[in-house]
């Protein structure tokens, strides 16, 4: 993995992925059966922005998975609102891009940005979550982070 500056290397120790995190940023691993790891970012007051991945079995394709997924998120997050949807490639694997929105009142406006992907029957989910303020100052780190989200084992360097 190349990190950038800014960022550390991670490698879940569990589950077959791996992905810059931002330097200071609070890590949390295994808080749920598929909540694989979170990063958060420093801080007290207010929404944290943070990134999660989660990891879950799949049976179907990942257009059918992402389909389900666009169905059930405006039943998960209140007030949720699809901004953009996209397909792309990623290191020879589909990927798919979906930036949303969302507001509740404990939280605020939230825009949420996730890149889903398949490895055999495991499905994959980033998911950065920021206040809608401040979405700009953090939208080109997610995205450098979503650029080396990595599925499948390890290949060491040789």
């Amino acid at each position: 993995m190349t990190t950038g500056e800014g960022f550390e290397p991670y490698r879940h120790p569990r589950f077959e992925f791996s992905i810059p995190i931002p330097w200071g940023w609070e890590l949390l691993e295994d808080l749920r059966d598929d909540v694989a790891m979170a990063v958060i970012e420093p801080g007290s007051v207010g929404f944290r922005a943070n990134a999660v991945v989660t990891v879950e079995p799949v049976t179907l394709d990942l257009d059918a998975w992402q389909t389900a997924a666009d169905e059930q998120l405006p039943q998960q997050l209140p007030n949720y609102v699809l901004l953009d949807r996209e397909n792309l490639q990623r290191d020879g694997r589909d990927v798919v891009r979906r930036l949303g929105h969302h507001v509740a009142a404990d939280t605020g406006s939230v825009t949420m940005e996730q890149w889903a992907v398949t490895d055999g029957t495991t499905g994959y989910t980033l998911t950065t979550s920021v206040g809608t303020l401040s979405y700009d100052s953090l939208a080109d780190m997610f995205a450098d982070m979503a650029a080396e989200f990595r599925v499948g084992p390890h290949q060491e360097a040789s």
